[in-house]
């Protein structure tokens, strides 16, 4: 092996681990104190789901408020977690400026060889990174820029919102839900697009895991908690 292709082989191992990491932070997982993007937005969804089939819940009411209110704090720290450029931080948008600074080490030739049909994986990696023998920095540029902008909203809610109140206005906790969809959405493709990179098999982006309110051996389910009174 050459030095040229020892190097290679390093960082998009380098790569790779780094991108496992930010993409489990991304869907939610055990180790992730405020949890995954993907599984807050899916639990937010089924209750609200739930709630709204339900027309003897009394409604508004100050606990659905709480819910509501906790689940924006929640979900637009984990969206920001994503665009943290600290240094220190692992996050997508410092993994985008590692791909940015080291796009011809990530080249088609290799992306190629883990598929099963070589049409098919030249293909893909001419629709997602471009025409040439390596990634196209002008595409994950884009990709920056994308995902700068859908979420450069939501760290204006943070900062004026939630981390501190603006002196100036008399602000009611109104967010606009569609604007924290569209940047998980967006996310999220990036996410399913930058899968391909490290991919085996023709794999497919992993998601949220399989069953998350599966019903094991014993019968329960997750929901089953809202089927049985909580006032005794």
């Amino acid at each position: 092996m050459t030095t040229k292709e020892k190097e290679i082989e390093n960082k998009l191992k380098e790569l790779k681990n780094y991108f496992i990491e930010i993409e489990l932070d991304f869907n939610g997982n055990e180790n992730c104190v405020v949890g995954g993007v993907l599984e807050n937005r899916y639990l937010f969804k089924e209750l609200v789901e739930i709630i709204e089939n339900n027309s003897e819940i009394n409604k508004p009411n100050l606990f659905l408020d709480y819910i509501r209110i906790n689940y924006i704090n929640t979900i637009i720290i984990a969206i920001l977690r994503q665009v943290d450029k600290n240094s220190g931080s692992k996050s997508l948008i410092n993994f985008f400026y590692d791909i940015y600074n080291n796009t011809e080490l990530i080249i088609k030739e290799h992306f190629i060889s883990q598929y099963s049909f070589i049409e098919q994986g030249n293909k893909d990696f001419e629709e997602n990174f471009g025409n040439l023998q390596y990634i196209d920095p002008d595409i994950v540029y884009k990709d920056i820029g994308n995902l700068l902008f859908y979420t450069k909203e939501i760290k204006n809610i943070r900062n004026k919102r939630i981390a501190h109140r603006d002196k100036k206005k008399k602000l009611k906790f109104i967010v606009n839900f569609d604007v924290l969809d569209n940047a998980i959405d967006v996310m999220e493709d990036i996410f399913k697009k930058y899968y391909l990179l490290f991919q085996s098999n023709d794999d497919c982006f992993a998601g949220l895991p399989a069953g998350i309110l599966y019903s094991g051996n014993d019968g329960i389910c997750e929901t089953d908690i809202f089927r049985v009174p909580w006032i005794k």
